[in-house]
């Protein structure tokens, strides 16, 4: 797993449309993507709210072509759990390296620090509002199971929520790159140098993914 530095909101648009176009396991695919770009849309300041709007634009993308194999209802299901566990992820990982470095006497740069604050707020007030959409988008479609796909997706941002407050709260509770604009000289050569969260957070995941590969594949 890795950041590539072409990973842009349309990359993601077309990596999500091919996945939901190639059928199978949509929710796995889905959540890797997820997890491989988390950091990079972090880091640039398009933030983790841009990617899930890139990948719900690439699965409507794939409805409307009439791509999947299945109806765009259960196909969407996958989409929004598949994004749920890859947010859930990356904000896991945030929340982990926070508290590593902490545990270390170790800060963050204050401008991750802000960064990821604001983003993570965005994500909260704006993530349900972002489904919403991705559900008008193919209600010509999937008409008949609107009801259905309303509880999943509620369901499904109940599931998101938690940990993203957690990783919020982490960020909240450092009193250096939040909350102070002077730094203690005890704990300035501690200080890491600017993006290095988002290196911290994209290490995490890459650890977690090569585990659940593992998994999927155990030496025979």
């Amino acid at each position: 797993m890795s950041d590539a530095p072409e990973t842009t909101p349309e990359v993601v648009q077309k990596q999500a449309e091919a996945i939901v176009s190639g059928g199978g396991d949509v929710r796995a695919r889905i959540a890797r993507l997820v997890a491989d770009t988390s950091s990079t849309f972090q880091r640039s300041g398009e933030g983790l709210i841009t990617l899930a709007r890139s990948v719900l634009a690439g699965a409507g993308d794939a409805f409307e072509k009439g791509a999947s194999s299945v109806s765009p209802g259960s196909s969407l299901r996958q989409v929004i759990d598949g994004l749920g566990d890859g947010l859930t992820s990356a904000a896991t990982s945030a929340r982990l390296a926070l508290e590593e470095a902490r545990s270390k006497g170790q800060r963050f740069a204050s401008e991750d620090l802000q960064t990821m604050k604001r983003d993570l707020r965005s994500l909260t007030s704006l993530y349900s509002q972002t489904l919403s959409d991705a559900l008008a988008r193919v209600r010509s479609e999937a008409t008949a199971e609107l009801g259905d796909l309303k509880e999943h997706t509620e369901r499904a941002r109940d599931r998101v929520v938690p940990s993203v407050q957690s990783a919020l709260d982490a960020v909240m509770a450092d009193p250096i790159g939040v909350g102070k604009d002077s730094v203690q000289a005890g704990l300035a050569a501690s200080r890491h140098a600017a993006g290095s969260l988002f290196s911290a957070i994209g290490k995490l995941l890459q650890q977690a993914g090569e585990k659940l590969t593992a998994s999927e594949h155990p030496e025979k």
